[in-house]
């Protein structure tokens, strides 16, 4: 899928340094993918991740070309009583384009695609970068997503699941 880029942004590449990154940490999972999302888009055109797999999917918001880790997400589980993973049926994309999102301090939900833009607006984000990774295909690898969420939030701690209580471990399990 091709993306729209923006005349009026100019995308920069992520900062490298040498300390190790929570994207270089997903390395050994080998499909993967970025997109780039600013307000104006619609997350369902530029959103390239896969609608059959469950994985993980990690943002990084960009305001003055410096980038932020902000949220860290998951599509499927391990169902507890059987051990056996369950895949969202539309996927790592399903879970951002479609998703639904606790509101900080409420009982109540929204729409994932609107809380990106809603988050964006409030913390003057230019765009956000989504990296996903796909962790249970069935063939290379078995791993659980929500464990390994879990494990990475729990770890660097991105500022909109803080805000959000987004399934904040107290424990790391990797």
């Amino acid at each position: 899928m091709k993306h729209r880029i923006k005349k009026n942004i100019n995308w920069p590449m992520k900062n490298k340094s040498n300390s190790k990154t929570v994207i270089e940490e997903m390395k050994k999972y080998t499909c993967r993918g970025s997109f780039r999302f600013a307000i104006e888009d619609n997350i369902s055109h530029v959103c390239d991740a896969p609608a059959k797999h469950g994985g993980i999917y990690i943002i990084h918001a960009y305001s003055n070309n410096k980038p932020r880790l902000v949220y860290i997400g998951s599509s499927g589980k391990k169902i507890v009583a059987t051990g056996l993973f369950k895949e969202r049926k539309d996927g790592i994309w399903g879970r951002i384009v479609r998703g639904t999102q606790r509101i900080a301090g409420s009982k109540s939900k929204e729409r994932r695609c609107k809380f990106w833009v809603k988050e964006m607006d409030n913390g003057g984000v230019d765009f956000l970068e989504f990296d996903w990774f796909v962790l249970h295909d069935k063939k290379a690898f078995f791993d659980c997503p929500e464990t390994v969420e879990k494990s990475l939030i729990s770890k660097y701690n991105p500022s909109w699941n803080i805000k959000h209580n987004s399934k904040v471990a107290i424990f790391d399990v990797m």
